[in-house]
């Protein structure tokens, strides 16, 4: 019951993460002017949205990339809990380079 669990809470959070991700990607494609004017200026406008879409991205890469430095601590229950969300998701690197290389994020 403790794994069915989980995954219903990985579940709702990549969706979450995704739908956010998404919703910033429009917002920066497609500008409401409305939203524009709530800021001091354009550039804050997509600062804002590019933020948010790098934070989102952010999140949902830490659900399938261990990510090795000298100053990680990685405990067991992470590293087995990002091994599971990359079988139960069926995330591969080299389909989704954009979460598991920094070359396209600098690109943008």
């Amino acid at each position: 019951m403790e794994e069915r669990s989980y995954e219903v809470e990985t579940t709702y959070q990549l969706k979450y993460y995704i739908s956010s991700a998404l919703i910033s990607i429009n917002q920066i494609l497609q500008p409401c002017n409305e939203n524009i004017k709530v800021f001091d200026s354009e550039i804050q406008y997509y600062r804002y949205y590019v933020d948010g879409l790098f934070y989102f991205l952010g999140l949902i890469n830490d659900r399938f990339i261990c990510k090795y430095n000298k100053s990680d601590d990685l405990s067991r229950k992470k590293i087995e809990r990002i091994e599971s969300n990359r079988n139960n998701y069926h995330f591969s690197e080299e389909e989704y380079t954009v979460y598991s290389g920094s070359v396209v994020k600098t690109k943008i």
